[in-house]
């Protein structure tokens, strides 16, 4: 073969060069003072101190130090696994002017003491001045001066590091904003963390701040930022103290045994402070000079001398708190603060409040309780709750009686009701109520209305004792009931349903927990076009979702799991569900008696005892192609066909047989992969290419959507690369060898199109997973022009089973060569009986000019 010169040529290109592509610590610590040193830690590496201060900067170190990354998104500098003891230095690690992307992990940053002076010598365990972009995790900072420091840092990320026993501040945030602290321990440093000096829109959040020698979390003059799920406990004088900070969120905290304040406002405006549990403090909560401030939910107990004092400030609002055993319950000097919501929200639970509930109304004066004291809890003498809670207030919920409304005159506030008209455009609101049906077979009923209302963030529990019209032991009972909106409920440990449904149509149930109960939801009698969606059915005893003589009911996206069975639907019909994840039920996933033209697809049916049982002949388990069936985790058919009948070559997330529910009910597109709520286009065919590193001789055995390089040869998987194609074009005398070259600009490129009938050498830069996946679609049938001569020719077939001899039978060609990576010229000639494979490019010697058809 010496005489092929075009050949030869492909060689000699190939071996062508490739591309290669702060705070004023004077006031607080002894700057001088040193911790006893620690032995070094195991799996670091010792390293000196790093100071980088600009984005040049930055590049130059990683280069010299060889740290991964490049510095941008994605793909950021790593500085990781270091041990550096700041000792004589002015840190152990300083960033500042970088906007540049960076990741600081798995570090021991210890020891930097000296005198501060802003803003490159904090003598911290990490600085970051003027600098963003930075996720700075897992690390350790200990015996600094400061642990951790920010000046006009912001889009940080601090994330599960210990920050303990620094001289001064544990995390310090200054004149930062738009950071994230995720989950630090800041304990045993003089203080915990810190935001000051204009810090703002900054997240705290999961941080320890405990024994301090001042405060466990400090905001100075930082606004709009938030603070939840912190523990900041047995610091010296505050746990979570505001000076002059305005407009933040402070919640779900644990602040338990400062002598001096558990959350301080001072001079501080429009923060909202909430679900805090406060306790063992000197005050619980401390509000002076302060106004505007939202302060509902917490749970303040055990504080001495006061659960909440309230000094020269007005109008801030105080309720739904729960008040407990503090040695002053409450105090307040000022005015015109609120005590107390509007009925029926109520005020506070206070645990000595002496007055007694048989009276209920917005004056209390209507016969029967409601779950709020008859009369007035007094503070002082111009401060009161006038709706004292009898019972704690939980989880954001105030408990009272059940509720029972029998007809639209019935919605009413002493029947739970807090806002609306009952019209389509402003409905009857029935909400954060905590109610137990203990020994009276609902917690919640409506029955027998028209008007428009919502039931929504409310507990309905242990729903026992009575049963019949009206009761029927569940948590909510709608009975002949419309224009019901049934929301973000807990409907748990009911004997009967959580929700049951029963002559009621034109309801939704949505984005409902429903666990625990005899059923999970009962729609039942007549109940006609509901819509149940985005709801939570598990660990019921029954049924999670039953339906029974009732039509046109949507159920939708629902999780529906660990029930007996999942879903039950008896004499009921036309009904439509689809979107559902139904597992681990312990008898079927979903069971049909006597039902019919029901729609069922898009579901996931995942380890159910027993996936599906159908008793009729006429539901509907799949919907046309392309939009398919459902997922069955058993389904054990192979998806390599496409279409309608599924007798396309290539895989378009199909199963290519049927799932068998019964002998006449089956789904006829079972979906390979689960549902996951986008709607389902069929995979393009597609096929892997085999490659190795370097020149490999391939075709395109599909129609490509696109030829247009580079995209038609592009690795769909992008763990494949190469930057070279070449082709012989045979009908082209005058310029043979064609190419495209990704290191040259596109004009200098003259192949700018592969397709399937063209065989093409490809230079691989990257292996990946060792092939390249292509997509398009089956050709029935594809002429090859062959000119006298050598030719350059693709494959167009995705058939295995063909030999040289007869595929190409009725033209000229006499020699036919394949890729061979071991080769001197990486080909070999095969003999007439080698079978011919999809993805592989041939060199076919022709006799004389003739057409080579491939129909197979």
């Amino acid at each position: 073969m010496g005489s092929i010169t075009g050949k030869c040529a492909a060689i000699t290109v190939g071996i062508l060069v490739m591309l290669t592509a702060f705070f004023m610590v004077g006031q607080h610590a002894d700057e001088g003072a040193k911790a006893s040193q620690p032995s070094l830690p195991t799996n670091y590496i010792s390293h000196a101190p790093i100071r980088i201060n600009s984005n040049a900067e930055f590049a130059a170190k990683a280069a010299s130090e060889g740290w991964n990354g490049s510095g941008i998104a994605g793909n950021p500098y790593n500085i990781e696994n270091y041990d550096i003891n700041g000792n004589g230095y002015t840190g152990c690690i300083y960033i500042g002017n970088s906007t540049s992307f960076f990741t600081i992990r798995n570090c021991y940053l210890h020891s930097a003491s000296g005198s501060i002076n802003e803003p490159f010598f904090t003598y911290s365990g990490l600085a970051l001045y003027n600098s963003q972009n930075g996720s700075i995790s897992n690390n350790t900072v200990k015996y600094n001066i400061e642990g951790i420091y920010t000046n006009q840092a912001s889009h940080n990320a601090f994330t599960n590091n210990t920050v303990v026993q620094n001289i001064d501040g544990g995390v310090y945030i200054k004149s930062s904003s738009n950071n994230t602290v995720i989950g630090n321990n800041c304990s045993n440093n003089f203080g915990g963390l810190y935001f000051v000096s204009g810090s703002n829109y900054n997240i705290a959040s999961n941080n320890i701040a405990n024994s301090t020698s001042y405060y466990g979390i400090y905001l100075s003059s930082s606004s709009n930022n938030s603070v939840s799920n912190c523990t900041s406990a047995s610091n010296a004088i505050e746990g979570i103290s505001l000076l002059n900070s305005n407009g933040n969120a402070i919640m779900n905290n644990s602040v338990s045994s400062n002598p001096d304040c558990g959350v301080y406002l001072s001079s501080s405006n429009g923060n909202f402070v909430s679900n805090n549990f406060l306790s063992l403090n000197g005050a619980g909560i401390y509000v002076q000079g302060s106004s505007g401030n939202v302060i509902i939910n917490n749970t303040v107990s055990s504080n001495n001398p006061f659960g909440v004092h309230v000094v020269s400030s007005s109008d801030n609002s105080l309720y739904n708190n729960n008040i407990i055993d503090n040695t002053g319950q409450g105090d307040d000097n000022g005015n015109g603060n609120l005590w107390n919501a509007s009925y029926p929200r109520g005020g506070n639970y206070w645990s000595n409040y002496a007055g007694v509930d048989v009276m209920s109304g917005p004056n209390q004066d209507i016969p029967g309780a409601d779950g709020i004291g008859d009369t007035p809890y007094f503070i002082d003498a111009d401060s009161r709750d006038n709706y004292p809670l009898m019972k704690l207030f939980i989880d954001g919920r105030v408990q009272r009686p059940p509720i029972r409304i029998n007809s639209n005159a019935e919605f009413t506030p002493q029947n739970g009701v807090s806002a609306g008209d009952g019209t389509q455009g402003n409905p009857y609101i029935i909400e954060n109520w905590d109610i137990n049906g203990t020994g009276n077979g609902s917690c919640v009923y409506v029955g027998n209305t028209t008007s428009y209302f919502m039931v929504r963030n409310c507990h309905l529990h242990h729903a026992a004792g009575i049963s019949g019209d009206y009761y029927w032991n569940s948590g909510l009972v709608l009975y002949s009931a419309s224009n019901g909106y049934v929301s973000s409920n807990n409907a748990s440990s009911n004997d009967w349903e959580g929700i049951y449904i029963r002559t009621s149509s034109y309801n939704t149930v949505k984005a409902n927990a429903v666990i625990n109960n005899g059923d999970g939801i009962f729609i039942d009698l007549a109940a006609n076009y509901n819509v149940v969606a985005n709801n939570t059915f598990s660990a019921n005893s029954f049924f999670g979702i039953g339906i029974v003589f009732s039509t046109g009911n949507t159920v939708t996206d629902n999780m529906v799991s660990n029930n007996n069975e999942g879903f039950n639907l008896s004499l009921s019909n036309n009904n439509v569900l689809v979107n559902n994840t139904i597992s681990f039920n312990y008898l079927y996933g979903i069971h049909l008696l006597a039902s019919n033209v029901n729609s069922i697809y898009h579901n996931n049916f995942i380890n159910n005892t027993y996936q599906a049982y159908d008793n009729q002949n006429d539901n509907m388990w799949n919907s046309s192609y392309p939009s398919g069936g459902n997922y069955w985790s058993n389904y054990t058919g192979a998806d390599v066909m496409s279409g309608p009948n599924q007798d396309i070559p290539g895989s378009d997330g199909f199963g290519d047989t049927p799932f068998i529910i019964d002998a006449d009910s089956q789904d006829q597109y079972p979906l390979i992969s689960p549902y996951n709520g986008s709607p389902i286009t069929p995979q393009p065919p597609s096929f892997m290419i085999p490659v190795v590193a370097g020149w490999n001789l391939i075709s395109i055995p599909l129609i490509p959507y696109s030829p247009q390089l580079p995209a038609v040869l592009t690795d769909r998987d992008g763990d494949t690369l190469w930057d070279r194609v070449q082709w012989y074009d045979a009908f082209n005398p005058s310029n043979l060898w064609r190419q495209y070259y990704t290191g040259w600009s596109p004009s200098l490129s003259d192949l700018n199109t592969v397709n399937q009938t063209m065989g093409a050498w490809v230079y691989v830069t990257a292996v990946g997973d060792g092939f390249i996946k292509v997509n398009g679609t089956v050709a029935n049938t594809t002429s090859i022009p062959l000119r006298a001569g050598w030719n350059l020719v693709g494959y167009p077939t995705l058939n295995s089973t063909v030999k040289v001899s007869d595929a190409l039978w009725g033209t000229s060609a006499d020699i036919v060569e394949v890729f061979d990576p071991a080769a001197p010229y990486r080909t070999r000639t095969v003999a007439p009986s080698y079978i011919m494979r999809p993805g592989e490019g041939y060199w076919i010697h022709a006799n004389s000019d003739s057409i080579w058809t491939v129909n197979w």
